[in-house]
C-alpha cells in the first residue's frame, strides 16, 4: 500500500512536469482506494482505484488508466447532461473508445485488452455512441475491439455539482 501510494505520488510528480495541464488537474483529484471495484472508476468528480488491480499492472500503465480517468472528468462523460438518455452500457464503450484514442495517440501504454478502434478517431463520444447502437441494431456486435477499463459512474443531475465539476 504505502510503496503504491509512493508510485502515484511520483507518477503525478513526473505528470506535472511532462504534462503540466494534466498534471495538475490530477493533483487535484482524490483519489480513494476501493475495492469494490475491479479496476478503477469515476463519478466524475473523484477516481476510485483498486489497489490489487494498479499492483498488476507496469508503471506506466498506471500513469495512462489515471489519465482515462481524467479525460473521463474533463470531458463531463459521467453526468447525466451530458449522457441524457442514452444506454448505460453503450455510452461507457463509447466513451471508454474515445479517451483510450487520445492516450493511445499521446504514446501512453494502456493496458492489453482496453477498448481501441481507429475508426472512431476524432469523433466525439456521442458519435461513437451513435456508430456502435447502428451497429448493434444491425445485428453486427458494435464494433467491440476489447473490454470497457473502468466502472462509470452516472453523477445526479444536480445542477450545483455538474457546475462545481465543470468550474474545475
Amino acid at each position: 500500500m504505502a510503496d503504491l501510494d509512493k508510485l502515484i505520488t511520483k507518477i503525478r510528480a513526473q505528470l506535472i512536469m511532462d504534462q503540466p495541464f494534466f498534471g495538475l488537474l490530477l493533483s487535484s483529484i482524490k483519489l480513494i482506494p476501493e475495492k469494490n471495484y475491479p479496476t478503477l472508476a469515476t463519478d466524475g468528480y473523484v477516481i476510485y482505484y483498486n489497489e490489487t488491480y494498479l499492483q498488476s499492472i507496469t508503471p506506466q500503465e498506471i500513469r495512462a488508466v489515471l489519465l482515462h480517468e481524467l479525460l473521463h472528468i474533463i470531458y463531463m462523460h459521467c453526468s447525466e447532461t451530458r449522457r441524457k438518455n442514452r444506454d448505460f452500457s453503450t455510452w461507457g464503450k463509447a466513451i471508454d473508445y474515445t479517451v483510450n484514442l487520445e492516450i493511445s495517440d499521446a504514446e501512453y501504454k494502456l493496458p492489453t485488452g482496453v477498448l481501441l478502434d481507429n475508426n472512431y478517431r476524432d469523433k466525439r463520444a456521442e458519435q461513437v455512441y451513435d456508430d456502435i447502437s447502428e451497429d448493434l441494431k444491425k445485428g453486427s456486435g458494435g464494433h467491440s475491439h476489447g473490454a470497457p477499463l473502468d466502472t462509470h459512474l452516472i453523477s445526479s443531475s444536480d445542477e450545483t455539482r455538474e457546475q462545481e465539476i465543470a468550474d474545475r
